[in-house]
């Protein structure tokens, strides 16, 4: 199948999702030609979670 150039950007993000989040494996992804499917497994606990937001993220803040 030829992915349309949305298709091959959903395609490139769905990939980079690791990359971004960490706390997530991705497991698979399909593409198909007006949507997507995806399955991912959370492989941190909540508070794994959230220190790795708040070391990333909190620098951000304004007065929280």
């Amino acid at each position: 199948m030829k992915l349309s150039k949305i298709g091959e950007l959903a395609q490139q993000y769905c990939s980079e999702i690791p990359h971004h989040i960490p706390m997530v494996e991705l497991v698979a992804f399909q593409v198909i030609p007006n949507h997507l499917h995806v399955i991912i497994i959370v492989v941190s606990t909540i508070a794994q979670t959230k220190k790795y937001w708040l070391v990333k993220f909190a620098p951000f803040q304004c007065g929280w």
